[in-house]
């Protein structure tokens, strides 16, 4: 159990604030999952019914007759307490345990008294009475009672036959849950062995393997290569990509006004004529062209890229010559080596726990043990099959001669016969049943007594102890947690919420409330959360104050893109779109040529024309936006949001961290599984059920023995061989009534 209180120290690795930012891929670890949890043997335990369950039902119900009250959780208490109350503890005695005490009152009073009571009916047997008699008066109604009282006995018989049945099947059942025992713990064993290496390997994933991936990765975004580039694509993307954004529409516009222009011209290219006095407007046909060329190389995607390159150069330049950078790499690069060197503390005490665990006690060699004892258990257990069979055999033989008298007595003898002419047949058929009223009265106080003790024992173990262990209630585990605490773990933590928790697959983070725990003196993990959230906020306050300095010192610089529109206003400028059209007209003039023929090429003309008034708005708006984008490179909340997002590495791996403990790591499922298979199932269910059931099968059988044992004597006389028979009713002859020397 000890593995459970260890994985706790695991936190201390992770012990830092866990935030609900989320993170953003770029920002991001790719941590390596857990193994998933292993394919435990005792997870498949259980309880095969095999039809026994509504014998083990009417013994529930007998035993909640006699045991109606729960466990006496309150008189516990007040014992542990030292606080009783004498007089509401014997109202609660008379609630609660009367019937169980009349129960043991009747069972010892019939071992007293029935051996009593066999005496005095085998005294009046001698005497000639108790249906003794010799001689039998005849009537014509002997044969409606001779069918009565068989058919009675008969169905007295057969419920006393279900539970002999009973008792065979329950004591092998016994032996049942004793294999049972031995198999469940060999794979509680084997599983406990799987625990163990399981939670080795996800320890050494979480503590080791991602924390190294955490600790790279911001290490990494630490670099001043790499945090320039990070930086200036954040800057580029939170800042300046706001002013290439309003300039989009812009461009596209131009776009299409020089697409619109080139498709104009080619158009006009076309025709042969217009190509032979289109040479005359080559120059500025030419001119547009060159406008067009370079008006390609001023797009949103090259401007980006300039202006991030610019904006990473300064920020290079900036950290670069910042005295900070390399003691906030320090801080942070020790910040992780003091968590990995608690972490690997725990990893190592983990390991070395395992070890000591599985040298401490060989797996084979414990198995081998547990196998060796209960062979011995079975070996003894021999004896006790013996005589569970010789108990059950001895009901069988009862119930035989019982079943057998009835119906060689019945069959071998008709309605007609005189009781002095009965057959052997029949005669043997009421000795038959004497013979089972002779063995009931010897060996029922015997059975009496067993049953008597069995349930003695049975009741109590099965009402408080099984159904205090088992659920919803739990009500044994209560007491448990109210007589002791968990030794070595330094929480508060109860028996009954671990085996819940481990019942539902929880860890044991969870399930041991380790969060607190003080299994190492001096180790308190809030203070360790403390100090590593202190030296996140002083490396976070650090890192601000150098970007802060760096977005200060650092300027978008926007000159070669308005320099660009410039150049582009000028150029416009340069072509003289008025000549062109008075050339273009001038041309269809003289040429007769329709109008419609250079109309699209004028009206393209017109629209370039129409960019020169665009541009210097174009210009200032771009200016203004960068010009505030500048503005707020030096805001707080901009480097908070950038620094807070470096450090979600961080905080993901604690949020990951947190995330296994409470739902992957170390799950209990093993400690349930052990509590499940070897209490509940072995013992309780197979055992303990089987042990009532056998008791209660054999009280069933004496029950029913006692109608038995009158049928039996009333039914015998009708079919024994009678010395003499008195009147004869109207059906006979009235001969004289016979004598004959009675054989009995």
């Amino acid at each position: 159990m000890n593995i459970f209180m260890l994985i706790v120290l695991i936190t201390c690795g992770f012990a830092t604030v866990c935030l609900t930012t989320e993170v953003s891929k770029k920002y991001s670890a790719e941590l390596k999952t857990l193994p998933e949890e292993g394919n435990y043997k005792a997870s498949g335990t259980e309880y095969k019914k095999s039809g026994m369950e509504p014998l083990f039902d009417f013994a529930r119900s007998f035993i909640r007759t006699s045991l109606p009250g729960e466990l006496p959780l309150d008189f516990i208490n007040s014992t542990i307490s030292g606080e009783l109350n004498f007089g509401g503890i014997w109202s609660q005695v008379q609630k609660n345990f009367l019937g169980f005490v009349v129960a043991i009152f009747v069972g010892v009073l019939f071992f007293v008294l029935f051996p009593i009571v066999g005496c005095c009916f085998c005294c009046c047997r001698c005497y000639g009475k108790c249906g003794s008699k010799s001689n039998h008066e005849f009537a014509g109604k002997a044969s409606c009672h001779r069918l009565i009282l068989s058919s009675a006995l008969l169905i007295f018989a057969t419920f006393s036959l279900v539970g002999n049945i009973c008792t065979y099947v329950s004591n092998e059942r016994m032996t049942t849950g004793l294999e049972e025992i031995n198999s469940n713990a060999v794979n509680n064993l084997d599983d406990i062995n799987t625990f163990l290496n399981l939670t080795e390997e996800q320890v050494i994933v979480l503590g080791h393997m991602n924390l190294n991936i955490t600790w790279n990765a911001v290490i990494s975004q630490m670099d001043i290569s790499n945090l320039t580039d990070t930086l200036s694509d954040y800057i580029t993307e939170k800042l300046a990509g706001s002013a290439l954004a309003a300039m989009k529409p812009h461009i596209q516009k131009a776009q299409n006004v020089f697409a619109e222009v080139e498709n104009a011209i080619a158009a006009f290219k076309t025709t042969t004529v217009l190509c032979n006095l289109c040479r005359s407007l080559d120059s500025g046909l030419t001119l547009i062209s060159n406008l067009k060329t370079n008006f390609d190389g001023f797009t949103e995607e090259k401007m980006s890229k300039q202006i991030a390159e610019g904006i990473k150069t300064e920020v290079n330049s900036s950290l670069k010559n910042s005295p900070n950078m390399n003691d906030m790499k320090l801080k942070v690069d020790q910040l992780f080596k003091d968590m990995y060197g608690k972490v690997n503390d725990v990893v190592v005490m983990i390991k070395k726990f395992r070890q000591e665990t599985q040298s401490g006690f060989d797996v084979d060699s414990l198995k081998r043990t547990v196998t060796y004892y209960s062979d011995q258990v079975l070996k003894y257990n021999k004896y006790r099959s013996i005589a569970g069979s010789v108990l059950s055999a001895i009901l069988t033989l009862v119930i035989s001669l019982l079943i057998l008298g009835v119906i060689f007595g019945f069959f071998g003898n008709t309605s007609s016969s005189l009781p002095t002419n009965r057959g052997c047949v029949s005669h043997t058929g009421s000795r038959m049943l004497m013979a089972s009223v002779v063995f009931i009265f010897i060996f029922s106080p015997l059975l009496m007594l067993l049953t008597t003790l069995s349930f003695a024992i049975g009741a109590p173990l099965q009402r408080y102890v099984c159904q205090g262990l088992d659920g919803p209630n739990y009500d044994a585990l209560k007491v448990v947690d109210n007589l002791f605490i968990l030794p070595g773990l330094g929480t508060k933590a109860k028996l009954l919420d671990i085996v819940r928790s481990c019942k539902e697959g929880k860890t044991a983070y969870v399930a041991f409330q380790l969060e607190n725990s003080t299994i190492i003196p001096g180790f308190n993990m809030t203070e360790i959360k403390e100090k590593l959230e202190s030296n996140k906020r002083e490396i976070n306050t650090d890192l601000n104050h150098t970007l802060n300095i760096t977005m200060n010192t650092s300027r978008i610089a926007p000159t070669s893109q308005l320099k660009a529109l410039d150049n582009l206003k000028d150029s416009i400028t340069n072509v003289n779109v008025g000549t062109l059209t008075s050339s273009l007209n001038s041309l269809i003039t003289a040429h007769g040529l329709p109008q419609a023929t250079i109309n699209p090429l004028i009206e393209a003309l017109n629209h370039l024309d129409g960019l020169k008034n665009d541009i210097p708005n174009w210009k200032s708006s771009l200016f203004s936006s960068i010009q505030s984008a500048q503005t707020q490179l030096s805001s707080i909340a901009i480097v908070s949001n950038f620094t807070q997002d470096v450090f979600g590495i961080v905080d993901q791996y604690v949020s990951f961290a947190f995330d296994v403990l409470e739902n992957k790591l170390g799950k209990c499922t093993p400690l349930w599984n052990m509590y499940n298979s070897l209490l509940i199932v072995s013992v309780c269910k197979y055992t303990i059920d089987a042990f009532n059931g056998f008791w209660f099968s054999m009280g069933w059988c004496l029950f029913f023995f006692m109608p038995g044992i009158i049928l039996a004597v009333k039914l015998e006389k009708h079919f024994r061989r009678m010395n003499s028979v008195g009147p004869l009713d109207d059906s006979h002859s009235s001969e004289p009534v016979m004598e004959m020397k009675h054989n009995a």
